[in-house]
């Protein structure tokens, strides 16, 4: 199986952090809304494909996130 690091370091989680904190407190956009529905379909993408790894193979899936715990 190969491994990707993940670092601390994560620019879609930040764009959606800053599409949310846009609905929910007004802040100022850094990016268009464009930008905003792009990052929520692939967003949206990454957890369907989660979704579906976790029923069909459950133990790789949790194999790939076991340095997180």
């Amino acid at each position: 199986m190969e491994r990707t690091n993940v670092h601390d370091d994560n620019p879609l989680k930040d764009e959606l952090e800053h599409f949310l904190d846009r609905i929910r407190y007004g802040v100022i956009p850094i990016g268009t809304l464009e930008d905003d529905l792009r990052s929520l379909r692939l967003a949206t993408r990454l957890l369907d494909e989660l979704h579906q790894n976790l029923q069909t193979r459950p133990e790789q899936v949790q194999a790939s996130f076991s340095h997180l715990q």
